[in-house]
């Protein structure tokens, strides 16, 4: 398991069952980088980029895919990863969105 765990009394979140559980959702073309203020998770000899744990919050950076609303997209991450943040408030931040097939930035 990789955790991550910040703050006393955090319950600990699995970062890569947070990552694995948002790139799954159809919503969701890729986890992102999250822009100048990176999202991401940063263990021992690694890092997982969309994904930050807080005290009070789990950050989720995503490229969306195209047509899809962003408030339809932000509740399916937040319905598909609130049993995995122990607790903490789901943030969803939509950095780009992409057409299927096609990887961001192309």
């Amino acid at each position: 398991m990789s955790a991550a765990t910040t703050g006393p009394g955090a319950q600990e979140v699995d970062v890569d069952a947070v990552a694995a559980a948002v790139a799954a959702l159809p919503e969701v073309a890729s986890l992102a980088s999250g822009g100048l203020v990176p999202v991401a998770t940063y263990l021992p000899g690694r890092r997982v980029l969309g994904v930050r744990v807080e005290d009070t919050a789990v950050t989720v950076a995503v490229v969306g895919a195209l047509w899809t609303p962003v408030a339809t997209l932000a509740s399916s991450v937040r319905r598909a990863i609130t049993p995995l943040a122990g607790g903490r408030r789901i943030d969803v931040h939509v950095e780009d969105v992409a057409a299927p097939g096609e990887r961001p930035g192309d």
